[in-house]
């Protein structure tokens, strides 16, 4: 956070607990596919870009929850940009798994948002994430 980076959690949760799973879900992720985190948050003052992986070329955030029916939830801030795939990891404590993922065109729609009870965000039901590779294909003639 020092390095410039938001406070953008969604729930009761404090800060240090939404940034501990997050990196949690984030580190399952990449084990489950094989690649090796970016671990730079800042270069020369400037922030580090708002993704986590790069799959199949494609800019993912990768969210977690620790709710085994959680839905995958994204800042009703957040706007149409660099970020192709959003991806849902559920768990706690190191233990994670992989929900499923949805490109951002599919996900950052008036339709998707809800209310959780912290105000609206942008939200998907794990009945509509897909695999990876699915999410990425989808995305393949768009502009990220």
């Amino acid at each position: 956070r020092a390095a410039g980076m938001s406070d953008t959690k969604i729930g009761p949760q404090s800060q240090e607990e939404t940034d501990r799973e997050g990196a949690g879900g984030e580190l399952a992720l990449h084990k489950l596919t094989g690649t090796y985190p970016d671990l730079v948050v800042a270069v020369d003052g400037h922030v580090a870009p708002r993704h986590d992986h790069i799959i199949n070329g494609l800019r993912t955030d990768i969210k977690a929850t620790k709710y085994p029916d959680g839905s995958l939830l994204v800042p009703i801030t957040t706007m149409p940009g660099p970020v192709a795939v959003y991806a849902l990891m559920i768990g706690h404590g190191g233990i994670y798994k992989f929900a499923g993922a949805i490109p951002a065109h599919l996900l950052i729609l008036p339709e998707r948002i809800d209310d959780y009870n912290h105000g609206p965000t942008y939200a998907a039901k794990q009945g509509l994430l897909m695999e990876l590779d699915r999410a990425a294909e989808l995305c393949q003639w768009r502009n990220y």
